[in-house]
């Protein structure tokens, strides 16, 4: 199964990315949130997922967090929705409806490539 294989890795109650996709930084934090923000939904049922574990992902990437809420900023709330403060660990990301279609996309280009 490409989803598992390729992509993810599964520890528990625990999601990693494992293949990043994307030409800078920019690109590849928007990326792995989508991907985070979908395996949470599909592989633990989980819609909804803290900033600190998508965070998580990112820095196992070694991709620099630097500017990572003002990236996640760009695509909110076209393909995310935020509950809670920007910059706070303890704010919730979740996929809209079109953020779940790109999301798909982008796993769907993975797979294929």
């Amino acid at each position: 199964m490409c989803i598992r294989d390729r992509v993810y890795d599964l520890e528990g109650n625990s999601l990693t990315i494992v293949k990043i996709f994307g030409e800078d930084d920019r690109e590849k934090i928007k990326n792995i949130t989508l991907l985070v923000l979908l395996g949470y939904k599909y592989i633990l049922g989980n819609n909804e997922v803290l900033s600190k574990e998508i965070r998580r992902n990112v820095a196992e990437n070694r991709i620099s967090l630097n500017n990572f809420a003002t990236y996640l900023k760009e695509i909110t709330p076209s393909l995310i929705r935020r509950k809670g403060k920007l910059r706070s660990p303890n704010t919730i990301y979740k996929l809209t409806t079109l953020g779940e279609v790109s999301a798909r996309d982008l796993l769907k280009k993975i797979c294929e490539g």
